[in-house]
């Protein structure tokens, strides 16, 4: 769905563990290589012209409609599904803390 290349590299090594780090990395290039690829195709398959009420949805204007639709059904399924991770610097101060 797009997002800053550096956000998702600054999570990757954030976040994962260093024994599949490599794999997490190939796997995050190898989606984006993808999605380059299937973007133009799905563009193509987005050939239509009809008007809905107001909104017309041409060649033009399906593909953002299409983005918007899956961002929101991602931005949904991130805000059931995600969970903070719990850094080790968060874990000592809590271990601290409640050990006082």
């Amino acid at each position: 769905l797009g997002s800053a290349r550096a956000v998702n590299r600054r999570y990757i090594s954030d976040c994962v563990p260093v024994k599949i780090r490599m794999q997490a990395s190939a796997a995050f290039v190898s989606a984006s290589a993808l999605g380059m690829a299937c973007g133009p195709a799905l563009a193509g398959l987005l050939q239509t012209n009809f008007k809905f009420y107001v909104v017309t949805i041409n060649a033009s204007t399906l593909p953002g409609w299409f983005m918007s639709l899956a961002w929101l059904i991602y931005l949904c399924w991130l805000w059931i599904s995600f969970k903070e991770p719990v850094y080790e610097s968060q874990q000592s101060n809590s271990a601290n803390n409640s050990s006082t």
